[in-house]
């Protein structure tokens, strides 16, 4: 089915892209990570915030079956600085407001629809090669015992979650997908993914709308949102 002319992301703020312009944007990453030798067997941290910027950018990864390392833009340097050396990336996308990822070899992506990342090149000698049993993505823990964990979760894996998402909610084309978890916490690869697959319409609430209970629920009124899947939120009154 072709869906090109479908809305694929709307934003908090009301913006849309449509799959058509959305796939533009997945397409101009692939492009440049092609171009930089990113490929199959590669791991790329991602620290950017929840926007079309984000999604083209995993989409991106996941389809050149690269490992993706979401990381939370806000954490305190100390962490980020303990994550990337833990998983020790090839590459790191980010969107240039954290100061420490900034290096004189960033090369930016500007996309077709949107706004631009950063890309920089961590791992100069990447002789990486994928296998079955690479990880699709890699998500780290609070770190709340003094250091994050990684979590690598398989190709299989992953597949299996998104297919059990789609068959047990019976998620389809009609559906509006409310993406509330932020992108390095578990239950956001349903969303980012299951969207994907069926051709569904992501809503993409950001930390700010997350926050505030009575602002999230009017979003999720006012795009007729038919699908949530989070943590308990409280809305009030």
């Amino acid at each position: 089915m072709d869906f090109s002319r479908k809305t694929a992301l709307i934003n908090s703020a009301g913006e849309r892209l449509t799959f058509g312009e959305h796939n533009c944007n997945v397409s101009e990453v692939i492009n440049v990570l092609r171009s930089m030798n990113a490929h199959s067997g590669c791991k790329v941290a991602v620290v950017i915030r929840k926007s079309f910027e984000a999604v083209a950018v995993i989409h991106a990864l996941r389809e050149e079956k690269i490992t993706y390392i979401p990381i939370d833009i806000e954490s305190p340097n100390e962490r980020t600085s303990k994550i990337i050396g833990d998983c020790n990336p090839d590459y790191i996308i980010h969107d240039g407001q954290v100061e420490q990822l900034q290096t004189s070899e960033d090369r930016t992506i500007k996309l077709p629809f949107g706004g631009s990342v950063i890309i920089t090149l961590q791992n100069k000698n990447n002789v990486r090669s994928g296998t079955e049993d690479n990880p699709a993505y890699i998500l780290y823990t609070s770190g709340s015992t003094g250091t994050p964990k990684g979590v690598a979760v398989s190709e299989a894996a992953a597949e299996a979650f998104v297919n059990w998402c789609i068959s047990t909610f019976a998620i389809h084309s009609e559906d509006i997908i409310t993406s509330v978890s932020p992108f390095h916490f578990d239950l956001s690869v349903c969303d980012l993914f299951a969207s994907r697959k069926t051709g569904a319409t992501l809503l993409l609430l950001e930390k700010e709308t997350v926050s505030n209970p009575r602002m999230a629920v009017e979003c999720l009124n006012k795009n007729k949102a038919t699908f949530v899947y989070a943590t308990l939120i409280v809305t009030g009154k």
